[in-house]
């Protein structure tokens, strides 16, 4: 089950998160609609933009920050901030796997 201080650390977080969703959903739809554009305009001047992009995200992730990211992740041990992090490192993994 979960711990006392597990849960608190949980009840603590949820404040933040909801701040932080209220005020990226304020800010959504304008920047979306920059963000769209600005990958419409990119999409049509290079027919491998997409790939490209995310070619190069892969790239930079594993030689600049991948095992600060591992560590960081494993310093928290079982938090839920290091469990999010492992998961998220474990799913962004395979999915590079996957096309390789």
């Amino acid at each position: 089950g979960i711990n006392a201080e597990y849960g608190g650390h949980i009840a603590k977080d949820v404040k933040n998160i909801e701040s932080l969703g209220n005020q990226a959903c304020a800010d959504a739809p304008a920047c979306f609609q920059q963000v769209k554009a600005a990958m419409e305009d990119c999409m049509s001047r290079n027919a491998n933009f997409v790939q490209e992009t995310i070619d190069a995200a892969e790239t930079a992730y594993k030689e600049n920050f991948e095992a600060q990211v591992a560590e960081w992740a494993n310093s928290k041990g079982d938090s839920l901030l290091g469990d999010l992090a492992r998961m998220a490192m474990d799913r962004f993994s395979r999915a590079g796997d996957s096309r390789a």
